[in-house]
């Protein structure tokens, strides 16, 4: 049984205080999580996501896949997140748009352009399915290795890297070429 299960167990026995082990052991990739899917108010999300697991709890079958159920909690969490943003946005553009100055012809330096390329990614990241972000995410920004990627999931490491695979492809396509945003380059 893994720190996470004998957790659960605890918290689903009254400890509700070993709560705090599972939020000090996964804090830090929820909010990863959270802030790569451009969540701003990560740490309010992060708060979120903790507490609809804690209520959901009873909800969790296998209490040694806890890890992977909560990361996916987050990535919803993030999406009604952004859900939120999307109201308020097209009214942003909108002004951002009509206070720009006409005919602008500045030109970006090679960070703006950087900066840009990387937003790309991230953009292109948030249309994925769940699980390519998840198994992306950990496995690139939280750079843990296919193993501990499965552990996390609770899904054979062959699952996880099939899911990594047809997540740069999926983002391949979707930026156009792999050679574009250099994420694919060896």
């Amino acid at each position: 049984m893994n720190d996470d299960a004998k957790d659960v167990e605890q918290i689903r026995s009254g400890n509700v205080d070993a709560f705090s082990n599972l939020m000090d052991r996964h804090y830090s990739i929820v909010c990863g999580i959270i802030s790569r899917r451009g969540v701003r108010d990560f740490d309010d999300a992060a708060q979120e996501t903790f507490i609809k697991a804690y209520r959901q709890l009873d909800s969790l079958d296998n209490p040694e896949k806890f890890a992977g159920w909560l990361y996916r909690i987050a990535f919803n969490v993030s999406m009604d997140f952004h859900r939120k943003k999307a109201l308020n946005v097209s009214r942003i553009d909108t002004d951002i748009v009509e206070a720009s100055p006409a005919g602008s012809d500045i030109i970006p330096d090679r960070s703006i352009i950087r900066e840009e390329s990387g937003q790309k990614v991230r953009d292109a990241m948030l249309e994925l399915p769940e699980h390519y972000y998840l198994a992306l995410t950990l496995r690139f920004y939280e750079q843990l290795s296919i193993d501990e990627v499965a552990e996390r999931l609770g899904v054979p490491a062959g699952t996880v890297k099939s899911q990594i695979h047809r997540g740069l492809k999926l983002l391949a396509e979707r930026l156009g070429s792999a050679g574009e945003s250099g994420l694919f380059s060896n």
